[in-house]
């Protein structure tokens, strides 16, 4: 069994050492307390699946990618199932270790995983936002919008002009955490999920500033109420679905979390301009050239 410490969270799964992916070995934990979730894997029609992971007589829902053809999820969401398709059974077994395939069974498995355990910190309280979060002197400054807007472009440019670390690629998990003078602080994980070239960090870091992004024809950023704040974070959720069960908890966490640090609303164009004004009112810094 490999256990993994995730957001903070406690996985156990039983998937092979072979199947791991390289994104997960730095979330590799060695903590000896009871674990939050339980991710097992089968091979179709080879292993009987819990009756408590199958609700209300259904079969598990199907997955969108070639490898993982079911998951059965249980009512808490905090065990799951992910029934791989029979070609893959040779591979699994080990009969079969061509580099392809045995990459496309771990890549497979790193998407799958991530969209359970995403509806799983979910229901344990922590938020899930369609952003990409970096680090400046240990604090995170995150940005958030739909797929397709920009915030990955323009995150880089803040790696690329300020020596930023970037700590999620497309999707970040936040936590609120209690001060002793009863405010909160917001904080975001690292994360295995959404990342292409960059080195993935498991990291738990103090959030400075969120920025919500619109691609617009010029560079226009400013302050944004607590209402709207809120709005925009259930807006960019991970899952729209989410709040058909959880809507209440997010819509909670939305409000006190826009509470929790300052936010900005941000119509930019993809340039170093828009970076360097964005850093200016998230940081407090202004940036010269």
């Amino acid at each position: 069994m490999i256990r993994l410490n995730i957001a903070g969270k406690i996985l156990d799964t039983d998937i092979p050492d072979k199947f791991l992916h390289e994104s997960f070995k730095p979330f590799l934990s060695e903590d000896d307390g009871e674990a939050d979730m339980l991710f097992m894997t089968c091979i179709e029609n080879k292993t009987d699946i819990p009756k408590e992971m199958i609700l209300s007589g259904e079969n598990g829902t199907a997955s969108d990618n070639d490898v993982i053809r079911r998951v059965f999820v249980s009512k808490d969401h905090r065990k799951a199932v992910f029934e791989l398709s029979a070609r893959y059974e040779s591979v699994y077994a080990g009969e079969n270790n061509s580099p392809d395939e045995l990459e496309t069974v771990k890549k497979s498995i790193l998407d799958s995983f991530g969209k359970v355990f995403f509806t799983a910190v979910t229901a344990m309280g922590l938020f899930v936002l369609r952003s990409s979060a970096v680090v400046i002197n240990d604090m995170a400054y995150v940005f958030a919008a739909p797929q397709g807007a920009g915030k990955t472009s323009h995150t880089e440019k803040w790696i690329r002009y300020f020596n930023a670390e970037r700590i999620t690629g497309n999707v970040t998990v936040l936590e609120l955490s209690e001060n002793e003078n009863g405010t909160e602080s917001l904080f975001a994980y690292g994360l295995p999920w959404g990342h292409e070239t960059e080195t993935v960090v498991n990291v738990r870091v103090r959030v400075a500033s969120v920025c919500f992004l619109r691609i617009h024809f010029e560079n226009e950023i400013r302050k944004t109420t607590v209402g709207v704040a809120s709005e925009n974070l259930m807006k960019n959720a991970f899952d729209p679905e989410m709040t058909k069960e959880f809507g209440d908890a997010m819509k909670d966490f939305s409000v006190r979390g826009a509470k929790a640090v300052t936010m900005f609303l941000f119509g930019c164009m993809d340039n170093k301009a828009a970076a360097k004004l964005s850093y200016r009112f998230m940081t407090g810094v202004y940036v010269r050239g």
